[in-house]
């Protein structure tokens, strides 16, 4: 009744189908994990690249626009509508007073998506330039990106005697805040070719993987054939087939299994022998004894015709 209830015996699992499902496992890690680091290594390297950039066109602007403060409008706006269309990555250039009220727009954008900027980013524009830092920056509307950075002007101090200044280095001048400027990059082109490159690159790093696997598995499946080779000389042996045959190896370790496999068989098989002989042979004179004689005369069978001479030596 207890054998009705009984968990059902679990099917022998596969040394060598394990080891490759570890060996793709492994493979599949190494490359989510390449995948993720070239993903994040790319996209910090256009993100910088282009911050590089974006540093360059501020300083552009900054000069560009100096015209909206000295009351030339004219050819400050063809300069910076020459300058907007130059880089598609710039969708929108804003300009700011010293008191921060907008003063001037130029964009590809049918609605700017960004609120004129408050006194918060302006005060945060003023200290990023007097600290040579990176301009001002919001990413909220992702990949819209806008930046900003105070417009300020130098000039000579009037009390300087430029006729006793001997360098550059001597000149006395004076800085001032005359507005911002605020301009919008767009990253989604740079954000769609570096999924492109990278959707290619995952493509070409899974196959390669699953090339590499199934080389792999059939160089595994080549080496572990000598240890599944021992397979059947062991199912024989369980059966009690001591006359087995155990493959040779060239490595050690399956060489050494090899060899306790085939001394096993040896020894069982000359243990039987010995038992054999102990049940069947008197230990004293070396003759058959009754046991023996009974198992002879059962092969013969009782179609078989023959005759028994009985000697009753003294």
């Amino acid at each position: 009744m207890s054998n009705l209830f009984a968990a059902p015996e679990k099917a022998p699992r596969s040394l060598v189908r394990e080891i490759l499902m570890l060996q793709l496992a492994f493979a599949g890690v190494v490359a989510i994990i390449a995948l993720v680091s070239v993903w994040g290594i790319s996209k910090w390297v256009v993100r910088d690249n282009v911050d590089k950039w974006s540093s360059r066109w501020m300083a552009d602007l900054e000069t560009l626009g100096a015209g909206l403060y000295l009351k030339d409008d004219s050819a400050t706006v063809l300069a910076l509508r020459g300058y907007l269309d130059r880089y598609e990555e710039l969708r929108y250039i804003r300009y700011y007073d010293a008191d921060g009220q907008p003063l001037y727009v130029e964009s590809h954008l049918e609605k700017l998506p960004f609120a004129p900027l408050g006194a918060r980013p302006l005060r945060q524009m003023r200290e990023k330039k007097s600290n040579d830092s990176l301009p001002w920056r919001d990413e909220r509307e992702s990949p819209l990106v806008r930046m900003g950075q105070a417009v300020i002007t130098e000039s000579v101090s009037r009390k300087t005697d430029l006729m006793s200044v001997e360098s550059l280095n001597d000149l006395k001048t004076r800085k001032r805040l005359v507005g911002f400027v605020e301009i919008g990059l767009d990253y989604s082109r740079y954000d769609a070719d570096l999924l492109t490159g990278a959707l290619a690159g995952s493509a070409a790093i899974i196959t390669a993987f699953l090339l590499l696997t199934v080389l792999g598995g059939t160089a595994i499946r080549r080496r572990l054939a000598p240890l599944s080779a021992l397979e059947v000389p062991l199912k024989r042996l369980a059966q009690r087939e001591l006359d087995v045959h155990v493959p040779v190896s060239t490595h050690h370790e399956i060489e050494t299994i090899s060899e306790a496999i085939q001394s096993a068989a040896t020894a069982i098989r000359e243990r039987d022998q010995h038992l054999r002989k102990l049940a069947s042979y008197d230990q004293l004179m070396g003759l058959a004894n009754r046991r023996y004689f009974l198992e002879r005369l059962e092969q013969l069978g009782p179609q078989n015709l023959g005759a028994m001479l009985f000697v009753d030596l003294d």
